[in-house]
């Protein structure tokens, strides 16, 4: 086994038999190992390795995993030998795995005394680093290689053997929820410009009469100087000149006034009176 068989203890995996634990960090180590004079005559030989060859080998991991079961099986031949799959690792692909592990359970479908051990349940939140299995979850690599091993179904559980459950690990990828930003500020003119008019409640009354709106209109301010059919028409508001005047006018007549004298009226100004009621009248009479 290589590193992920650290925690596994072979006597408490089989404790009616006489197991040894070997390391085995890559395929080239156990292709040295599988002789008769490293291990003997055993009834059972388990292989979990192939996982430190992804690095340098990517996908030849398979050419060398079955160079691996050709030569357990034809070294030993009445021995049981089981081939344990690669797990997953963050810094590969799952795909380059996968196609691994396919290739794996090919070959050993090949050969009568190989049998192929997979571990569907031990994903990356198996792992606490980019390779190796934490503590709790090493019980259920060990049941699926002695279930393999022992031809048992998985499904049996003996009164002795008590599988871990794996606590579930929150993933990497998953980021922590940001605290919820304070409500902005905002002037009530401001927000009464976003939100709109406001509309009152609209009832559904088939008898109600909808009321009718007052529309107010202001009154056109009056500009400073009219021009009319009839001529010029003075300004409505006084200016200064105006004022001065009206301030020389007071205690004349509207003929002195008019010409500017401050004589008292005579018969001429009488005359220039009615000549200028006259005119205003005929003018008058023309813009009607």
């Amino acid at each position: 086994m290589d590193s992920n068989g650290k925690f596994l203890d072979e006597k408490t995996l089989f404790p009616r038999h006489r197991a040894e634990k070997i390391w085995c960090p890559n395929t080239k180590k156990a292709l040295e190992l599988l002789t008769v004079r490293e291990l003997g005559e055993p009834s059972h030989i388990i292989i979990h390795t192939g996982t430190n060859d992804l690095r340098p080998q990517q996908d030849r991991v398979a050419d060398s995993l079955k160079r691996v079961i050709e030569k357990a099986s034809t070294t030993f031949p009445n021995s049981r030998i089981v081939i344990s799959t690669l797990l997953q690792r963050r810094d590969f692909h799952p795909r380059t795995i996968d196609r691994v592990n396919f290739s794996l359970s090919r070959d050993c479908a090949l050969k009568t005394n190989v049998f192929l051990a997979q571990h569907p349940t031990l994903d990356l939140d198996c792992l606490y680093d980019n390779v190796h299995l934490h503590k709790e979850a090493v019980p259920i690599f060990a049941k699926t290689l002695k279930d393999v091993a022992l031809s048992r179904n998985p499904t049996d559980t003996p009164r002795n053997n008590r599988t871990a459950q794996i606590p579930r690990r929150p993933s990497r990828s998953l980021q922590p929820s940001r605290p919820p930003r304070p409500p902005r500020y905002t002037h009530p003119r401001a927000s009464e410009r976003m939100a709109g008019p406001r509309h009152p409640p609209h009832h559904h009354h088939h008898n109600e009469q909808p009321t009718p709106q007052l529309i107010q209109h202001r009154p056109p301010i009056p500009s400073r100087r009219t021009t009319l059919p009839g001529g010029p028409v003075p300004p409505l508001l006084p200016t200064a000149e105006t004022r001065l005047q009206e301030q020389q006018n007071i205690g004349r007549s509207y003929a002195a006034a008019v010409r500017g004298a401050s004589a008292s009226p005579s018969s001429g100004d009488i005359r220039d009176i009615q000549h200028m009621l006259n005119l205003l009248c005929s003018r008058l009479i023309g813009t009607w």
